[in-house]
Protein backbone atom coordinates (compact mmCIF):
# COMPACT_ATOMS: atom_id res chain seq x y z
CA UNK A 1 0.00 0.00 0.00
CA UNK A 2 2.89 2.60 0.06
CA UNK A 3 3.96 2.30 -3.21
CA UNK A 4 0.18 3.12 -4.32
CA UNK A 5 0.05 5.91 -1.97
CA UNK A 6 2.98 7.11 -2.88
CA UNK A 7 2.07 7.04 -6.59
CA UNK A 8 -1.22 8.55 -6.55
CA UNK A 9 -0.32 11.50 -3.97
CA UNK A 10 2.81 12.74 -5.95
CA UNK A 11 -0.08 12.18 -9.00
CA UNK A 12 -2.81 14.04 -7.45
CA UNK A 13 -2.99 14.97 -3.76
CA UNK A 14 -6.42 16.29 -3.51
CA UNK A 15 -7.65 12.83 -4.52
CA UNK A 16 -5.96 11.26 -1.29
CA UNK A 17 -6.94 14.16 0.87
CA UNK A 18 -3.32 14.84 1.07
CA UNK A 19 -2.57 11.80 3.18
CA UNK A 20 1.43 10.32 2.36
CA UNK A 21 2.18 7.39 2.77
CA UNK A 22 4.06 7.80 6.27
CA UNK A 23 0.83 9.54 7.48
CA UNK A 24 -1.50 6.17 6.28
CA UNK A 25 0.64 4.24 7.95
CA UNK A 26 0.44 6.01 11.37
CA UNK A 27 -3.56 6.03 10.97
CA UNK A 28 -3.32 2.39 10.90
CA UNK A 29 -0.68 1.82 13.60
CA UNK A 30 -2.67 4.47 15.68
CA UNK A 31 -5.94 2.84 15.51
CA UNK A 32 -4.05 -0.64 16.54
CA UNK A 33 -5.33 -2.61 13.21
CA UNK A 34 -4.36 -5.90 13.28
CA UNK A 35 -5.36 -9.41 12.20
CA UNK A 36 -8.34 -10.34 13.82
CA UNK A 37 -9.93 -7.08 15.11
CA UNK A 38 -12.84 -5.48 14.05
CA UNK A 39 -12.98 -2.27 12.53
CA UNK A 40 -15.45 0.29 10.94
CA UNK A 41 -14.14 2.41 8.63
CA UNK A 42 -15.21 5.82 6.97
CA UNK A 43 -12.95 6.69 3.99
CA UNK A 44 -13.29 9.89 1.76
CA UNK A 45 -9.69 9.08 0.04
CA UNK A 46 -10.46 7.02 -2.90
CA UNK A 47 -10.65 3.81 -0.91
CA UNK A 48 -7.44 3.83 0.30
CA UNK A 49 -7.77 3.62 4.03
CA UNK A 50 -9.95 0.59 3.98
CA UNK A 51 -7.38 -0.78 1.32
CA UNK A 52 -4.89 -0.33 3.86
CA UNK A 53 -6.77 -1.55 6.74
CA UNK A 54 -7.86 -4.87 4.59
CA UNK A 55 -4.14 -5.07 3.24
CA UNK A 56 -2.75 -5.04 7.02
CA UNK A 57 -5.51 -7.72 8.40
CA UNK A 58 -3.86 -10.33 6.02
CA UNK A 59 -6.76 -12.26 4.92
CA UNK A 60 -8.71 -12.56 8.14
CA UNK A 61 -11.78 -10.29 8.12
CA UNK A 62 -14.89 -9.95 7.07
CA UNK A 63 -16.17 -7.59 5.32
CA UNK A 64 -19.88 -5.67 5.42
CA UNK A 65 -21.01 -3.07 3.49
CA UNK A 66 -23.65 -0.92 3.80
CA UNK A 67 -25.40 1.91 1.07
CA UNK A 68 -27.07 4.98 0.79
CA UNK A 69 -29.72 3.90 -2.11
CA UNK A 70 -32.25 6.62 -1.35
CA UNK A 71 -35.04 4.02 -0.13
Amino acid sequence: MFNVCDYWFNKDQNRLRDIRPDTLAQMLNLANIRPGGRYLAVDDASGVVVSAILDRLGGQFSCYGLSDCGL
